[in-house]
């Protein structure tokens, strides 16, 4: 990010030039308190926002430069885990997982294994054919990791991935993004 300033229509300033490298392979914890502007931070990372001025670059690309056509390309390269979890009710943890790659192009004959390794990696491969609601909070964030990961994007971001869990749960979480960092 350089100099970035992010203003929204009802004046409210959410970001007010920020600059910030990450180099590759870097873990980075972003703190600071609610309506600091974290979330509309990762939001400009995968163009869901655009900057009122600065400029977001991702693999040295101007996303708010991007065509509309281009937008989903910039989205295979960053897998963004939400604080919500954003998983479909109506599908299980395996369809989850199923329906990204879908959704995506990427699934093929090789999708099946991708998705039993990925739910290996969570702690979730005996959970593949439950629901959401049959997960507890640690699982279902569990589950959105994995519904990242399963694309096995370069940049992988997190909002408040503890945000909703216990404090054993959310330390839990933390050392599987580590450990995933790793790889």
């Amino acid at each position: 990010l350089r100099n970035v300033v992010k203003d929204f229509p009802n004046g409210t300033r959410a970001l007010d030039g920020v600059s910030l490298e990450i180099p590759e392979r870097d873990f980075v914890f972003l703190v600071g308190p609610s309506g600091a502007g974290k979330t509309t931070l990762i939001r400009m990372l995968n163009r869901d926002e655009t900057p009122s001025s600065g400029s977001v670059l991702v693999e040295n690309v101007d996303v708010a430069r991007l065509k509309s056509a281009d937008v989903p390309k910039l989205r295979r390269r960053v897998g963004v885990i939400y604080q919500d979890y954003k998983l479909l009710p109506s599908r299980t943890v395996g369809q989850n997982l199923e329906f990204v790659l879908k959704a995506t192009g990427e699934f093929n004959h090789h999708s099946p294994t991708r998705l039993e390794e990925t739910l290996s990696l969570v702690g979730l491969a005996d959970r593949r054919d439950h629901y959401p609601y049959q997960l507890s909070g640690g699982e279902q964030q569990r589950a959105a990791i994995a519904r990242a990961l399963i694309r096995r994007c370069p940049i992988l971001v997190a909002d408040e991935p503890t945000g909703n869990l216990d404090q054993e749960t959310g330390w839990e979480t933390i050392q599987l993004l580590v450990k995933i960092n790793a790889l």
